[in-house]
């Protein structure tokens, strides 16, 4: 994890989230996003990801954020859509999971 992800904050979120979503799951974090995240290929090319807070507070024109934020990515071809932001490990868990279950069918 890189500083600018705030690993005091981040680490904890993305070890609790890989353990508990499964083998599925792994880090997508990157050195140049502002925040750690995590992700998973649901089908071919299709990635959900989840963006980690990296502060406690939410301030953007510090580029901190204290919210958890769902995007879907097509690999392919580079586009992102960011579909819900959300304030707790438990609704990230619930949102992932149904979204799955709804797409793997």
């Amino acid at each position: 994890m890189y500083k600018q992800h705030n690993p005091a904050i981040a680490q904890p979120y993305l070890d609790e989230l890989l353990e508990k979503l499964g083998s599925d799951w792994s880090d997508y974090s990157w050195g140049n996003n502002l925040s750690a995240s995590i992700g998973c290929e649901y089908k071919e090319h299709k990635h959900i990801e989840v963006l980690l807070p990296n502060s406690l507070k939410d301030d953007l024109n510090n580029e901190c954020f204290n919210d958890f934020t769902i995007q879907l990515e097509d690999s392919s071809t580079g586009e992102r859509e960011i579909k819900r932001s959300l304030t707790s490990v438990s609704q990230v868990i619930i949102y992932v999971t149904n979204f799955l279950k709804v797409q793997i069918k």
